[in-house]
This record gives structure tokens, C-alpha cells and sequence, in this order.
């Protein structure tokens, strides 16, 4: 009878740290010392933070890293919400960026990004090698099928892609068609800021979330 109870008593311990392990994770957590950090904030909306990931589009992060430091993307407009696949934008017609590589499988390099929901990843023509400025976020994991090794995946939202679904909630009916492009200027969401932070900055937003919320 003893032997049966600890086994009892084993497997509601197991189950109880399965329950709670989820809620724990992302509390005290220390982030890579050595990764990239970006935070973007959506004007009404809240914030995101991003771990950029070098090691399999180390063209991308850089170019990405240059536009972020000289405050390119403030301001700017999504242009896209389709919903249950991608939000777009970070397009300034008024300025000329000379376009990148793009470092993905079709187009000879071995980037290991799959597109997950939360991924960032970088807009492009049919042209292999046109992306410039414009980026989209995965929002369903389903966006693996028809986007993995055919554009350049450069990171992960690792806190915050609940803002952004705030975000799409309200805003996606402004869409049209079957892509979502918005066409009226005045209901395009805005992307307010985005900035590159230290580890120390990325943790406290990582292991407190409901900060991003208020960053808008």
C-alpha cells in the first residue's frame, strides 16, 4: 500500500511540475550575454522585444542593426494585416535603401529561422535579392509552409506578441483583400520607436512582459 501511495504521490508531483513550470519560465531568466536585442514599439499598441539571430543571417541583422540606429523605422506605417499570417511595413518611399542578399535556402544559404509564429523577417520582390527596408512578423505557425527557404527569418519576438495581436485585432478589418494591404494611410497602425538594447534592458523586459504593454 505504501509502495502504491509514493507512487501516487511521484506522478501528482510530476503533474503539478508540468502545470507549473510554464508559469514559471521567463521569471528571473537570464538572456544570451552575447545576443542582439531589439525593441519595437507599435504607437497605441504596446511593444515587442526581438532576439536577432546573426549566426544564420548575419547580412540581414547588420543591415536591419544599421536602419534601427539611425531611427529609420520611427514613424513609419504597417502596411499589411493579414491576419493569421503577417503583419508589414517599415517602408520610407521618400528615402532610397540600397537593397541585400537575401540569406535564405532558395537562394544558396543555409538559414535555420524557421517561420515561427513571433519571427521577423525581411519583405522582398520576386527578386531574390531586393529587400531593403520592409520586414513582416509571423503570426501563426503556419507561415512555416509557404515562407521557410524563401525569405530571410533574422530573429524571434521573445516577449510581447501578445501587443501585437492587440494590434491586429483592432486593425485588421482596415485590410483589404486577401493579402490585407490597407489602403487608407490614416488607419495604418504606427511603428513608434525601434531600438537596440543592452542584455541588461533585454531582461527586464523579458523576465517583466507587462512593461511592453505600457511602452506605446
Amino acid at each position: 500500500m505504501k509502495t502504491k501511495v509514493s507512487i501516487i504521490r511521484v506522478l501528482c508531483l510530476i503533474l503539478i511540475l508540468a502545470v507549473v513550470s510554464p508559469l514559471l519560465m521567463g521569471c528571473g531568466e537570464s538572456l544570451n550575454k552575447n545576443g542582439t536585442y531589439v525593441l519595437i514599439t507599435f504607437q497605441d499598441y504596446g511593444s515587442i522585444l526581438l532576439s536577432l539571430s546573426p549566426e544564420d543571417a548575419p547580412i540581414t541583422v547588420a543591415h536591419f542593426l544599421a536602419l534601427v540606429n539611425e531611427k529609420f523605422y520611427d514613424g513609419l506605417p504597417i502596411i499589411r494585416i493579414q491576419d493569421g499570417f503577417v503583419i508589414q511595413g517599415g517602408e520610407d518611399a521618400s528615402k532610397t535603401v540600397e537593397p541585400i542578399k537575401g540569406e535564405f535556402y532558395a537562394n544558396g544559404v543555409n538559414n535555420r529561422v524557421s517561420h515561427i509564429k513571433g519571427v521577423i523577417s525581411m519583405a522582398r520582390t520576386s527578386d531574390y535579392n531586393s529587400a531593403t527596408s520592409q520586414f513582416f512578423l509571423c503570426l501563426d505557425n503556419s507561415c512555416t509552409y509557404s515562407l521557410d527557404g524563401l525569405y530571410a527569418g533574422f530573429g524571434y519576438t521573445i516577449a510581447g506578441m501578445e501587443n501585437v495581436e492587440k494590434l491586429v485585432a483592432a486593425c485588421k478589418q482596415y485590410g483589404s483583400g486577401s493579402m490585407g494591404f490597407i489602403e487608407d494611410e490614416s488607419k495604418m497602425p504606427i511603428i513608434k520607436s525601434a531600438r537596440v538594447l543592452t542584455v541588461k534592458e533585454a531582461e527586464t523586459y523579458y523576465n517583466h512582459p507587462k512593461k511592453l504593454a505600457k511602452l506605446k
